[in-house]
């Protein structure tokens, strides 16, 4: 577009030459075809001068246009790193972003943290009795029932097969009613089996730990896992709470 305007230019302000040299030569009246066709081309260049003017504020804003489409992009795909394509909870990429920006904000806002390590119960059976199809969409419903009950900054996220870990903004007490609740939800949650028709029930176990000012994710897993695993060998189908903490270091609350 850019050349295009410039030929234009070229074009209109030779003409407008010529007849200016004519009016000189010849008095030409004010009324001639000449000077009306000189009027004309004036009024083009007018135009011209007004496009012109015009063209690097159109142009800034296509290209702003066009970065912040790129930026969306760019954030879409970043958010896909982030999660598991499965279920479309967070991976553990996505994990370890949530609980650093989720552990400073409890540490500058002094305020409690807590995770729930779920595990679902005898996964192993399900898959071995309907296919590893209906296995997946189990997945899918714990993950779909969580982010229905639970606030949106309540974070989920998928640890590897059938273990999940859940953020919930809270001390281990009101996390405790938030998982309990979920459990109860899930338990009667159906899926449906395409192949019977059977609506096919699971159940979960979860360990429940606070965060302690100074205690790394590592620390904080161990404990949950520690709590999940007291969950399956009293039964399973329960919760559990975490150990304290073996720091100097106390919960926030």
């Amino acid at each position: 577009m850019l050349l295009n305007l410039l030929n234009e230019w070229e074009r209109s302000q030779t003409g407008l030459t010529q007849l200016q040299k004519r009016q000189a030569i010849d008095a030409l009246d004010p009324a001639s075809a000449p000077l009306q066709d000189a009027a004309t081309l004036q009024q083009r260049l007018t135009q011209l001068l007004k496009q012109w003017a015009a063209l690097p504020n159109r142009q800034a804003a296509e290209a702003h246009e066009r970065i912040q489409s790129l930026e969306d992009e760019l954030e879409q795909a970043s958010q896909k790193l982030q999660e598991d394509p499965l279920t479309g909870a967070l991976n553990r990429r996505g994990l370890d972003v949530a609980f650093a920006r989720d552990m400073s904000r409890a540490e500058r806002q002094h305020q409690p943290l807590s995770v729930a390590l779920l595990d679902l119960d005898h996964f192993k059976r399900i898959n071995d009795a309907y296919g590893h199809d209906l296995g997946d969409e189990v997945l899918r419903s714990l993950v779909q029932l969580t982010r229905r009950l639970m606030r949106p900054t309540d974070g989920i996220a998928r640890m590897g097969g059938e273990e999940f870990m859940l953020l919930p903004d809270a001390d281990a007490n009101r996390a405790w009613g938030v998982i309990d609740r979920l459990l109860e939800a899930f338990c009667h949650q159906r899926v449906m089996h395409q192949g019977s028709g059977q609506r096919v029930a699971a159940t979960f176990s979860a360990g429940i730990a606070q965060w302690c000012v100074g205690e790394d994710f590592a620390g904080l897993y161990q404990r949950a896992d520690t709590a999940l695993l007291a969950a399956k060998q009293a039964g399973r189908q329960r919760l559990m709470h975490a150990a304290p903490c073996t720091k100097s270091d106390k919960p926030h609350a």
